[in-house]
């Protein structure tokens, strides 16, 4: 849905993260269940996982009612879905901040990886050996 170049953006600060979570309906409706008050919205990260947002009503408390009215409130809850099935366990929204906080670090560094150029031919596409070494696979030079 955004960008990797939007998501730096999105994400660049620790305020900017909860935004993120905090603008939930922007990641798109997944679906609703009418029957229960429910509704799901989802955002699929770059690399794997899944931010879930879920709104539901419930009554209000007896210090919420206002002008005695019974109005039912409109509540939310997040979870990080990090494995292929989704374990419903409530997480925080500082908890999902510093995933998508870690999320920033790897597509920052994936971006600058891309932007890289080799000194010597120009090329940009690269070659990563197992004893960490880069290689350009144009002109087969050891990039620094």
């Amino acid at each position: 849905m955004f960008t990797v170049q939007e998501l730096l953006s999105l994400w660049a600060n620790d305020t900017k993260r909860r935004e993120f979570v905090k603008n939930y309906k922007v990641w798109g409706l997944w679906f609703a269940q009418p029957e229960l008050g429910l509704t799901f919205y989802k955002y699929d990260l770059p690399g794997g996982g899944r931010l879930i947002a879920m709104e539901y009503l419930r009554e209000p408390y007896p210090g919420e009612r206002y002008n005695g009215s019974a109005e039912p409130v409109l509540c939310e809850k997040f979870y990080l879905q990090r494995r292929k099935y989704f374990h419903p366990s409530a997480v925080s929204e500082h908890e999902i901040a510093e995933r998508l906080k870690d999320l920033k670090a790897t597509l920052n560094a994936e971006q600058k990886q891309r932007d890289r150029e080799c000194r010597r031919c120009g090329g940009r596409c690269f070659q990563h050996k197992p004893d960490g070494a880069i290689i350009c696979t144009g002109c087969m030079s050891l990039v620094a």
